[in-house]
């Protein structure tokens, strides 16, 4: 605290009062001791000054009347603590400084709230320059990075370490970025005099919360992602809307929590590590980990109603999973909250909670695959959960395990690699006796050998046109077996699967008679199947191959009517879409339509603008040969 009247011969400054064991100006009677010594700087003996705080507020003010004076004030507890020390007069500034939200004063007194965030990286940089040199710093640049990068911009941890750099000429930087590598958590950032860590500063605003307060933020230590929603807070407390969010405000206000967006909160790295570290036994995690597996679960469930649907169970007493209204709200709730969901995988992980581990990826997979075509994101996912499955030997997972990666493998164009991994789907169905799941890794084999080129070879045509007689011997009676329409999944899944077959025989068909119109007829019953169980993303997929194989008989104005007609059965597979607009685009420029070659051309790149993984690039480079 200072005090510098804009005058020659500035008075001195009143002594900083002493310091309590919860922090500075964390005792009740810091106001009164602060105006005795700021009276005291004025001229004012202490003997001639009240003893109340009403009546020294009265003759502070009084004595500052008519001079120009800048009071600032550091580190305030709160509202209250500051108000007496006001001067009251013009001519006169405060500046104020807390670590709690000052609400009180900007409402009341007019105060303008100036809120600061950590350092950017190029104001550390400065800040390290400024405090060791610019030449010891810029002979260590990678190291200084390092640093930078471990404080997070915090301007006390970058004190901290500068501190330690000037002990002695023979500290690096390099020397100080390896001790906090080597230390853990907050020990990293120990002072170098006591009770100046970072560990203690944040329990000056932690000591300062209500109970319930201080418990939230316990419990949000343990959240694993860079940020969080009012609902993941509601399922962390356990408390309502109204309430949680009364106790989010308190810790925003604290500046423990920041709200970087509209119901979006974060918390420094560090901020997040003194909370974990206090958090004790909190069950924490747990919450963390029901409310984001039961919302995923819910949103993939209806992005994908196709699928085997799985029981998460039921959530921890107080955890309110997300509920969605249609299939785009649930794809918006997945985009915002994906980088939580991965940090949800690792923290599962980590902890060696198996079931969260696969019910987090088959609930991503929904999205990952069917939505946004982020195959290469879904497989590191897929192979993580794989290792539990193997572990814990669970049959069923490691066989849907395989096909999700033979089919992330197909679609990149790793056609090899996704041929092995639904040959190892159909290895364990067979181990696990389950005809379907051999199904699944066959036709998968099926098409790692038909899709890899514009037109497969004959050699290939035959051999996964084999693997589609294998199919409906294993699965036929199953079908002739089960109750009519989509009751039944297991049955539904057996007749998805027979449909699947016409995908290879209508090959065969035409490799065999080059009979266009044969090919077409026999992909059609393969499609009726599909529309008898309501599967309306395999009915899309069906037209789109009827468009493949007229394309092929050099028929292309029949192509782009099959490939219009399954672009207008869309469902919400983005990639699909995409795929059906570049095939759409290269038979009207091969038609010479150059007005509906330009139209579905820019559809399709509107499809692709700004997405940079394999998938886009593929249909990228379809798009610029067709137009070369």
């Amino acid at each position: 605290m200072t005090c510098s009247p804009r005058r020659s011969g500035p008075p001195s400054c009143p002594r900083r009062p002493p310091r309590s064991p919860a922090g500075p100006w964390s005792w009740t009677g810091w106001p009164v001791e602060a105006l005795h010594g700021f009276l005291e700087a004025l001229g004012v003996p202490r003997g001639n000054q009240p003893s109340t705080l009403d009546g020294l507020a009265a003759l502070y003010r009084s004595v500052v009347a008519g001079r120009r004076i800048l009071v600032v004030l550091d580190n305030a507890r709160d509202d209250e603590q500051v108000r007496p020390l006001l001067p009251g007069t013009a001519g006169c500034a405060v500046l104020v400084t807390s670590r709690s939200y000052l609400g009180g004063l900007a409402v009341d007194e007019d105060a303008r709230s100036v809120g600061l965030d950590v350092f950017r990286d190029a104001d550390a940089l400065a800040y390290l320059r400024a405090r060791l040199g610019t030449a010891r710093v810029d002979a260590e640049p990678w190291a200084a990075a390092e640093i930078i990068r471990m404080c997070g911009g915090l301007p006390l941890a970058l004190a901290i370490c500068a501190a330690w750099t000037e002990r002695s000429r023979t500290y690096t930087l390099a020397t100080v970025a390896a001790e906090l590598r080597r230390r853990d958590g907050l020990d990293a950032f120990a002072a170098v005099n006591a009770g100046r860590d970072v560990r203690t500063v944040f329990s000056w605003s932690y000591r300062r919360l209500s109970p319930d307060a201080a418990e939230l933020f316990r419990r949000l230590g343990r959240h694993p992602g860079p940020d969080g929603s009012l609902a993941t807070a509601i399922s962390v407390a356990g408390r309502g809307s109204s309430e949680t969010l009364a106790l989010l405000g308190e810790l925003t206000d604290a500046q423990l929590l920041s709200e970087p967006r509209p119901g979006r909160y974060a918390a420094h790295d560090l901020v997040r590590a003194y909370a974990a570290e206090i958090s004790g036994d909190e069950p924490a995690l747990d919450r963390v980990l029901d409310h984001y597996l039961h919302s995923l679960v819910a949103a993939a469930g209806l992005a994908n109603p196709y699928r085997r649907q799985l029981d998460a169970g039921t959530p921890a007493p107080g955890v309110v999973p997300v509920t969605f209204t249609d299939v785009p709200d649930a794809v918006a709730w997945f985009e915002v909250e994906r980088e939580n969901l991965r940090a949800a995988l690792d923290a599962a992980d980590r902890a060696r909670l198996d079931r969260y581990v696969l019910l987090i990826c088959w609930g991503m997979n929904g999205f990952l695959l069917d939505h946004l075509g982020r195959w290469d994101e879904a497989i590191p996912v897929a192979r993580r959960a794989l290792a539990v499955a193997r572990r814990t030997g669970d049959l069923w997972w490691r066989g849907y395990l395989h096909n999700v990666l033979g089919n992330c493998h197909h679609r990149i164009g790793d056609h090899d690699e996704a041929h092995r991994e639904w040959s190892l789907t159909a290895d364990v169905g067979r181990e696990a006796d389950d005809p379907i799941r051999i199904a699944i890794g066959l036709g998968g084999m099926g098409s790692a050998l038909t899709e890899r080129d514009d037109w497969p070879s004959g050699e290939n045509i035959e051999k996964a046109a084999g693997y589609a007689d294998e199919i409906r011997v294993l699965l036929t009676a199953l079908d002739r077996e089960g109750p009519p329409g989509r009751d039944d999944p297991r049955t539904t899944h057996a007749r998805d699967m027979l449909g699947f077959t016409y995908r290879l025989t209508s090959l065969r068909v035409m490799h065999r008679t080059g009979d266009v119109e044969a090919a077409v007829a026999d992909r059609a019953a393969g499609i009726a199947i599909h529309e008898s169980i309501e599967n309306w993303l395999q009915v899309q997929v069906g037209w789109m191959q009827i468009g493949r194989l007229r394309e092929h008989a050099g028929d292309l104005a029949g192509a782009a009517g099959a490939y219009a007609e399954a672009l207008a059965r869309q469902r919400h597979d983005e990639w699909i879409t995409a795929e059906l607009l570049v095939r759409l685009a290269s038979c009207h420029a091969r038609l010479g339509d150059a007005g509906a070659a330009g139209h579905y051309r820019a559809r399709a790149l509107r499809r692709l603008d700004d997405v940079y993984h394999p998938a886009a690039g593929l249909l990228r480079a379809r798009l610029d040969a067709a137009f070369a």
